[in-house]
């Protein structure tokens, strides 16, 4: 049976969607803050729209969803601790 995974760089195997969203969160996330039940995310210039878009096809659990601007994202969750939970996720991302 073929599940469509594939071997990241740290020679864990993922969904094709998950390496995606890894690859652009360390490469194009600058900051991420939780201010109540927002999480803003500061990509470089041109990064928001690209990030906020796998950030919603991520799925994340609390995120509500996501409003991008150039180098933005406002991300909106169910409250304050999903927001301060998709922070410490994304800045997990950021870290690989």
């Amino acid at each position: 049976m073929e599940m469509g995974l594939i071997k990241s760089q740290e020679g864990c195997y993922a969904l094709p969607e998950e390496i995606r969203l890894q690859r652009m969160v360390s490469e194009l996330v600058e900051e991420v803050h939780a201010a109540g039940n927002m999480v803003v995310v500061k990509t470089y210039s041109g990064g928001a729209a690209g990030v906020s878009a796998a950030l919603d096809r991520a799925d994340l659990k609390g995120a509500l969803g996501t409003v991008a601007g150039d180098n933005t994202i406002f991300l909106a969750a169910e409250n304050p601790e999903a927001a301060e939970n998709i922070q410490a996720a994304i800045d997990r991302l950021r870290r690989r």
